[in-house]
Formats: C-alpha cells, sequence, structure tokens
C-alpha cells in the first residue's frame, strides 16, 4: 500500500505509448477513456502519497516525469485524432506547450533534471487543462482551452522563475514566494 502513489504514476507513465497507439489506430473514445484514467491517477497519486506517509523525492520526480510524458502524449494524439481540431486550436496548444516545455527545459539547463516543484498554479493549470482537453477533444466548446493556455504560461513563467531563482534543484515549491523565502534563508 505504501507503494501505490508510485505505482500509480508509473502506470500514468505506461499509458503514453498506449495513448499513442490508441491514436495512431484511430481510437477516440479509448484514447479519452485512457486520458481520463490518467488524468484521475495524477489528481490521486500526490494525495494518496501524502495520506499514506509515502511521499518521497523519487515519487515527486516519478510523478513530474509521467506528467511530462502526457504532455507530449495529449497534443500528439490530439493531432493524429482530430487534426482539423488542433490545427484551428494550434496557438492555443501551442501556448499550453511553451507553459510546460520552457520551464522544464530551464530545469533541464540549469540542474540537469526536470523539476518536481508541483506549485499551486501549475496545479491549477492541469486541472483546468484536463477538463478542457477533454471536453474539446470530445466536441466541447474551445473556451476552456482558451482559458486554460493563458493559465499554463502563468505557471510556466512561475516554475521558470522558480528554476532561476534557486540556487540549486528543489523539490516542492508551492510558489515563487516560497522559493524565494527558501533561497533567502528564511
Amino acid at each position: 500500500m505504501h507503494n501505490l502513489p508510485n505505482i500509480l504514476s508509473a502506470l500514468r507513465l505506461g499509458c503514453v505509448p498506449v495513448l499513442l497507439a490508441l491514436a495512431w489506430y484511430d481510437r477516440p473514445l479509448a484514447f479519452l477513456s485512457l486520458l481520463l484514467a490518467a488524468i484521475l491517477s495524477d489528481a490521486i497519486d500526490g494525495w494518496l502519497a501524502r495520506r499514506l506517509g509515502a511521499a518521497s523525492t523519487l515519487g515527486a520526480r516519478l510523478d513530474s516525469l509521467a506528467d511530462y510524458a502526457i504532455y507530449v502524449a495529449v497534443p500528439l494524439g490530439g493531432w493524429w485524432l482530430w487534426p482539423q481540431l488542433v490545427a484551428r486550436e494550434a496557438v492555443w496548444f501551442a501556448l499550453v506547450v511553451a507553459g510546460y516545455a520552457v520551464p522544464g527545459a530551464l530545469a533541464l539547463l540549469r540542474f540537469r533534471r526536470l523539476s518536481s516543484y508541483h506549485t499551486w498554479s501549475a496545479k491549477l493549470a492541469v486541472a483546468w487543462l484536463s477538463v478542457a482537453v477533454l471536453v474539446l477533444f470530445a466536441g466541447g466548446p474551445a473556451w476552456l482551452l482558451h482559458v486554460g493556455a493563458p493559465l499554463a504560461v502563468c505557471a510556466g513563467l512561475e516554475q521558470a522563475a522558480i528554476t532561476w531563482i534557486a540556487p540549486g534543484p528543489r523539490g516542492e515549491m508551492r510558489s515563487l514566494l516560497q522559493a524565494w523565502r527558501a533561497w533567502r534563508g528564511r
């Protein structure tokens, strides 16, 4: 039971090739169903880790790696399944991708590893965008993505700023203010 959060993160990571295969072989309903399961596992793995006293650096890194992998699989799978939709909303998808890619790349350049901050702004952006993407790919309105894209950019800017000011790689950082205080030694 103690390893359940890490197992959920590993399963989410394992969903990525399956999601891509489902998209490649034109299985939109299966893609959306598995994506929903992956999103739900992301929503509960951290909560479970804290409740079970199983939070760890390994767990945070595994969770972040699975998150980044899903962030790659969703737009790629979306492009294969709904190319006209993704082309129509390309600017918004590009903003979302940039919101996750830029801070990840900065962390890789600065610390030679991905960040695992799990900031409140990133949690908000992920929650919003999870709903937005599921709704959009299921045939719903695009305005949820239009609101979520700037949230992703703001969360990405906060994470990039944390990486920029941090003296070394850090784990959980709920906000730029918390990172600033940690850096200042308070």
